[in-house]
Order: structure tokens, then C-alpha cells, then sequence
């Protein structure tokens, strides 16, 4: 579903959303695979682009889109999680509410320089830090399984200008998809 966009509004895709994009440019990436090789077996004109490969070059030149579609998607699931905390964290200072969540992030934006309150911290020593020490042990596990996919997201984000994370291999939209929707339904209300 495609929302109506509203100028100074949040736009903030749910995972979802995302996930929906993801299978839909994989069933487009597999539908041209398809369409290039039958044009290879003589069913019609090759694609410029396609002009010139290998069966071996077209192999790798889908496996390369398909692992960039799946960078992108774990980009936006951790982006779009990390929309919802700060939006939480918004509603929560601008209501005023009084659990003790709602007052340990008064007392912590309190205590920022006015530069740091312009960009707000979400990991360390910033939202999450504070959600954990009132979250009870098993959203403490999920903030750490998320957190081990910020780098993923950061690298993607930031132009990919330095070595790719370690784990980033070994986080699949699906892992990510999971962790991201197991913090936001153990979040506090």
C-alpha cells in the first residue's frame, strides 16, 4: 500500500511495506533472467546491456542485484525500526508521560549540549542505552541482536566507503526482518 505523502510530515515505511518491496524487485529480477535467457536461446532480441555476457556473466550480474536489493532491504528495515524508537521517544518527551522510561529520557535530553540534542544518539550512550536499563532480560537481548545490525545499516547508509561489516554476509532480510519486528513488539508501551 502506497500512503499519500504530506509535506513536514513523518513518512515512515513499516517492515512490512519493505518486505513486500523486496519480494516484488526479486520476482522483477528473476522475470528479466528469465526474459535475457530465452533471448540468449534465440526467443527474441537481447537487451543492450545483456549484449556480449556469458551465461556465467548474466549468473553474476543477477546474484550481484539480488544481494544489493537484499543490503537495501536491510538498510530500510533497521532505518524504518529506528524511525519508530525515535518517534516513540518524540511522543513520549512531548506528552510528558510519567513512567520511569518516559522520565530517565527527560532527565538524559536535560543533560545534552544543544548540538546533541539536534541528533539524538540511538545507540550508544544514546535511546537504547536508556530503554535498556529499564527493559527487562529478554529486551536486552533483543536491543543486542538489533544492534548487531547497525553496522549493516551505517555501511549501507553511509556510502559503503570503508570494509563491509563482517557479519554483514550472514545478515539476510529475513534474519533482520525478524530481529527488527521481535524489538518492536517487545517495546515498551
Amino acid at each position: 500500500m502506497i500512503r499519500a505523502s504530506r509535506p513536514g510530515h513523518p513518512e515512515p515505511q513499516s517492515l512490512d511495506e519493505i518486505h513486500d518491496w523486496n519480494e516484488g524487485v526479486h520476482e522483477a529480477i528473476s522475470f528479466q533472467r528469465t526474459r535475457v535467457l530465452q533471448a540468449f536461446n534465440g526467443g527474441g532480441v537481447v537487451p543492450a546491456r545483456f549484449v556480449g555476457m556469458t551465461l556465467d556473466d548474466l549468473e553474476s550480474y543477477i546474484e550481484s542485484l539480488r544481494k544489493e536489493v537484499d543490503w537495501l532491504t536491510v538498510f530500510n528495515f533497521v532505518a524504518s525500526v529506528e524511525a519508530s524508537i525515535r518517534m516513540d521517544f518524540d511522543r513520549r518527551i512531548t506528552a510528558r508521560r510519567k513512567d520511569p522510561l518516559s522520565r530517565s529520557y527527560r532527565k538524559w535530553l536535560k543533560g545534552l549540549s544543544p548540538r546533541k540534542k539536534k541528533r539524538l544518539s540511538l545507540d550508544e550512550g544514546g535511546i537504547l542505552e536508556i530503554v535498556k536499563v529499564h527493559a527487562d532480560r529478554g529486551l536486552r537481548a533483543l536491543i543486542g541482536s538489533f544492534r548487531e545490525c547497525l553496522p549493516a545499516r551505517h555501511w549501507v547508509g553511509h556510502g559503503r566507503y570503508w570494509n563491509r561489516p563482517e557479519r554483514m554476509d550472514r545478515l539476510t532480510p529475513g534474519i533482520v526482518l525478524a530481529r527488527c519486528r521481535d524489538l518492536l513488539d517487545a517495546w515498551p508501551d
